[in-house]
């Protein structure tokens, strides 16, 4: 799509299209910066996350809307972009910066959407207050001081659920 790679299953393919799209349209800057500095995405289980080794977004692409699923790709390409373009290293006593940082990138993507979108005006407040208090729920928690071993036994086990779901699924069918 547009000089991006996007290894993802066929079946959530689509919706991460859809959600690139809300991107280019609603924001031609971040969009840009997504083919730039993002250029491959890669379905994963548990949490996104990018990885500045390979220059790959890990998203996870389970349970999110097109808008949600929209913020989580924007938040991996603001890591990307401090990244690629101010060299800024996701280490130490930078992470909470960084992640400030990302997820205010994250609520200015949902406000333009509001507005690109012609978005009911009670809706978008709404939506924004939710947004703005699951991410200081996320702070408070600070997720990114786990060890990557952790983060690495939580995307196992969530890709285990995902695949018993499956069996469940297609057992039923």
């Amino acid at each position: 799509m547009d000089g991006l790679q996007l290894c993802f299953e066929p079946a959530t393919l689509e919706r991460v299209r859809e959600a690139l799209q809300l991107v280019k349209e609603a924001d031609p800057l971040r969009w840009r910066r997504l083919q730039r500095y993002m250029p491959l995405m890669v379905e994963t289980y548990g949490g996104s996350a990018f990885n500045d080794f390979f220059g790959t977004a890990f998203i996870d692409v389970d349970r999110h809307k097109s808008w949600r699923l929209a913020g989580a790709i924007v938040h991996e390409l603001t890591h990307a972009y401090l990244h690629g373009r101010w060299q800024v290293p996701y280490r130490g006593e930078i992470k909470e910066r960084h992640e400030r940082v990302c997820l205010k990138e994250e609520l200015r993507l949902y406000r333009r959407f509001i507005t690109a979108f012609d978005s009911d005006e009670a809706e978008g407040r709404a939506w924004l207050e939710w947004v703005e208090r699951r991410h200081q729920r996320a702070l408070v928690s600070r997720w990114w001081e786990r060890s990557r071993w952790e983060l690495f036994r939580r995307s196992l086990r969530a890709f285990r659920e995902r695949e018993k779901e499956k069996e469940r699924a297609s057992g039923k069918a």
